[in-house]
């Protein structure tokens, strides 16, 4: 039957040829390639790389060179116990200084080295940060690219609907035309025809912004008009039990919340280095010249090396290394508090997107059933219309009980894929 074969084309899939046609893989492909959010993430991850360094956590020397050079001009006028009289004017002087200079800090309560373990930390937090943003970037393109396939599919069902409204005008006209129809019959037609040619026009515009969306996730312009070529297949094996015990440990947003928790308790440790002595090495090598026309010293140059170490112990400052360790362990207690936070909010998501997973896939079957029934029930009154049996209102009655339950059809799939995608990407177990 007519309708039967539309219905057998749509549930297969639906395939267009255009210019801008897009898989899936070549969507998630741009998508990687061009995403801001993406390129954000790895900028600031790579600052957290340039930092976990030695020379970021003070563990190596500071060695530092100066120099200076100095001109004077000056008028002398000396007058000596013994009588004598000396009067310069215009006395030229320079004086020349260069400095090379070593500090080494070789004890600090071990702060240094917990530091760079922060850093490191800090490297990794980073990195998570970038999975997470690419992960987050695959499935909002899963979810824009199949709601791109679904709107292209309820445009082929308006399209569809609209095709059969335009039958019936023409069949309402041939009958006026014969004396076996009536006027009101016809114009019923063509305002049931305008109807659905609004309900289309709606439809490709909605269309049109799905396509935009898409553009926006990968990186794109508005300029591309994308059409979708899979279909929504959907993984009908999931279980609850092994994506929560995944999702628990794999997270990117659980492993995020336990690296800060890991910096947090670093940095209690970073705080409580604070009581301890510090060591210092410092040395250095100066070089000093001076010459003058006039005065006691005509000329002079001294340079050598000087080294030592030094210590510095903290003995009181108002308390303010209790404070900060003090601060530091409540803000990691804090941490940890969000973290377990976080775990409970994301098994009640998982519960909720997994009950709405296998609620759909129930609907699914059911508006598929229900769909075959309304294709059938619709060629069985379009040959009934032709025929006289039934009339125009009962036709439209069933008309669009079809257009409903293809309509019902593609959202229960397209929310079942959904569904599918987010217990994926909260499981870390969505592919690309």
């Amino acid at each position: 039957m007519r309708i039967g074969i539309i219905v057998i084309g749509l549930l297969a899939g639906y395939t267009v040829a255009a210019q801008d046609t897009l898989q899936l893989r070549q969507a998630i492909g741009l998508a990687l390639e061009n995403n801001f959010a993406i390129q954000i993430a790895e900028k600031r991850a790579q600052v957290a790389s340039n930092n976990a360094v030695p020379g970021e956590a003070g563990m190596l020397p500071n060695v530092n060179v100066s120099a200076d050079q100095s001109w004077s001009v000056q008028n002398f006028n000396q007058q000596f116990i013994s009588g004598d009289e000396v009067v310069r004017s215009g006395a030229n002087s320079n004086n020349t200084t260069a400095l090379a200079q070593l500090d080494w800090t070789l004890f600090d309560g071990l702060r240094m080295f917990t530091t760079l373990d922060r850093l490191q930390e800090l490297e990794a937090f980073g990195n998570l940060q970038v999975q997470a943003q690419i992960l987050e970037t695959v499935a909002a393109v899963h979810r824009v690219y199949f709601n791109l396939v679904q709107l292209q599919k309820q445009v082929r069902v308006y399209e569809q609907a609209l095709a059969l409204s335009a039958e019936r005008v023409q069949i309402a006209e041939d009958k006026f035309n014969l004396g076996s129809g009536s006027r009101l019959e016809l114009l019923q037609a063509q305002v049931d025809y305008n109807t659905d040619r609004n309900t289309l026009l709606t439809g490709r515009e909605q269309l049109r912004n799905a396509q935009i969306n898409l553009s926006n996730v990968i990186g794109f312009g508005p300029q591309q008009r994308w059409v979708a070529r899979d279909t929504i297949a959907v993984d009908p094996s999931l279980l609850y039990a092994p994506l929560r015990e995944q999702m628990l440990g794999e997270n990117y947003t659980l492993l995020q919340a336990r690296s800060q928790q890991r910096v947090a308790q670093l940095s209690v440790e970073e705080a409580k280095g604070l009581r301890y002595p510090e060591v210092g090495f410092t040395t250095n090598y100066r070089f000093n010249r001076s010459a003058a026309e006039a005065g006691f010293v005509l000329s002079s140059q001294t340079d050598g090396f000087t080294y030592g170490f030094g210590l510095t112990m903290p003995v009181f400052n108002g308390f303010q290394i209790n404070r900060q360790i003090k601060n530091a362990q409540l803000e990691a207690e804090a941490i940890a508090l969000e973290e377990e936070q976080l775990r409970i909010q994301l098994e009640n998501e998982l519960a909720s997107i997994f009950t709405a997973y296998e609620n759909n896939k129930e609907l699914v079957e059911l508006e598929a059933a229900n769909l075959a029934v309304a294709s059938e029930n619709l060629d069985v009154a379009l040959e009934s219309y032709e025929l006289g049996i039934i009339s125009a209102l009962e036709l439209r009655d069933i008309q669009n009980n079809y257009v409903l339950a293809q309509n019902r059809l593609l959202q229960a799939q397209y929310r079942l894929k959904v569904a599918e995608i987010d217990l994926k990407a909260l499981s870390r177990t969505l592919e690309w």
